[in-house]
């Protein structure tokens, strides 16, 4: 019967085409390949239905809502680049990290021997199953431990959701060896696989140094004139601004020392400025002493300018340390100040300094003598 219903239809159908051929003399559109594959169509749609049950209704997926939730569980690890968001219609993985930012200890922090720290990130459950206490951080097996534990619960109670953030810590020790250090880690889950952003480790970078010179840091530091970028060193004379460092430097008043100074001069426009952010510094307990000679260079008799130095620690308010005008007239200034007393001992803190013009910026050429931190 099934065959019959359809030759039945296949004739109707070409019985229909024949009534809306064109008249003589017309070709037709398309031509009788056309006509062929319109009845192609047509049997196709009638055997698929045919073969479908009757009234099947499709199905309809709906994605769940992720909650955005910020639990700061005790937790303890590092963190790579951002992964890449998968493509519509892509499942997730079960475990899967993201990086979010840097808490503490940015990459590069300037930290002395011995120095206990601990480096913090943002992380984000960026995969399908929640972490709970059989999630492990755990050493990578590369760069150096820094004195920490091999291995450690992720989180010590509760859970952390898809789609939430956590703080996540380890306690570093840095090597008592000057240089780079690097310390690598990643999650493992409680079938024992191990996973990070992108495949990656994630890693805590901190530069070892038994001292923090401004001068030994200075073109590590970002330069500016508050509108554009500063390259470093510059040349002086140069009207954004310029930044460099003098070999025997001699003060206005004919002083001359056999160390290395540094050379500020403001943007050549009425109270131009410049302005360098240096790295990280982690605040040592045996020398938290920041000393320094600040004045005019010989000749230049026009100067006259005002120099800043600020701190911040982490995400808070960059606060004043010290201002001093400076002026050919005026011999040189003798700068101590003590981080120690203001509670930033085992804190990375960020050293801004400044150099602003006193209107007319002609002959502001500032010297910083030997700007290091010291012993009490």
């Amino acid at each position: 019967m099934r065959q019959i219903a359809i030759v039945s239809l296949i004739l109707l159908i070409f019985g229909g085409s024949a009534c809306n051929l064109p008249q003589k003399g017309t070709p037709p559109v398309g031509g009788v390949d056309t006509i062929r594959t319109s009845a192609a169509r047509t049997l196709d749609a009638v055997s698929t239905t045919m073969a479908s049950p009757r009234g099947t209704p499709g199905s309809i997926t709906t994605t769940p809502t992720v909650s955005q939730v910020t639990p700061i569980p005790t937790v303890q690890v590092s963190v790579g680049p951002l992964e890449s968001t998968p493509t519509k219609g892509t499942a997730l993985p079960c475990d899967q990290v993201s990086f979010v930012r840097d808490i503490s200890i940015p990459d590069g922090t300037l930290v002395f021997p011995g120095t206990p720290i601990t480096k913090t990130w943002e992380l984000k459950n960026s995969g399908t199953c929640p972490w709970n206490s059989n999630y492990l951080l755990v050493f990578a097996n590369e760069g150096d431990l820094m004195n920490a534990t091999l291995s450690q619960p992720l989180v010590t109670s509760g859970a952390v959701q898809p789609g939430e953030l956590m703080r996540v810590s380890v306690n570093l020790t840095a090597p008592a060896k000057i240089g780079d250090a690097k310390s690598y880690w990643r999650l493992r889950n409680p079938a024992g696989v191990d996973f990070g952003p992108a495949g990656k480790s994630f890693w805590a970078a901190i530069k070892v140094s038994d001292k923090f010179q401004f001068q030994d840091n200075l073109c590590n530091a970002a330069w500016s004139n508050g509108t554009v970028d500063l390259a470093c060193p510059s040349k002086s004379g140069d009207a954004k601004g310029a930044v460099f460092r003098v070999e025997n430097p001699i003060f206005a008043s004919g002083f001359q020392d056999n160390e290395t100074a540094i050379q500020l001069e403001p943007q050549q426009t009425n109270d131009g400025m410049i302005v360098g952010k240096f790295p990280p510094y982690q605040v040592n307990a045996a020398a938290p002493i920041l000393k320094a000679i600040i004045g005019c260079a010989v000749n230049a008799k026009a100067c006259d300018a005002k120099v800043t130095l600020t701190s911040q620690v982490g995400s808070d308010t960059e606060q004043p340390l010290g201002e001093w005008n400076v002026a050919y007239s005026k011999e040189w200034f003798i700068v101590s100040i003590d981080l120690a007393a203001k509670g930033m001992v085992g804190k990375p803190v960020v050293l801004r300094l400044y150099a602003r013009a006193n209107g007319s910026p002609t002959q502001d050429r500032v010297l910083i003598l030997g700007p290091v931190f010291g012993k009490p």
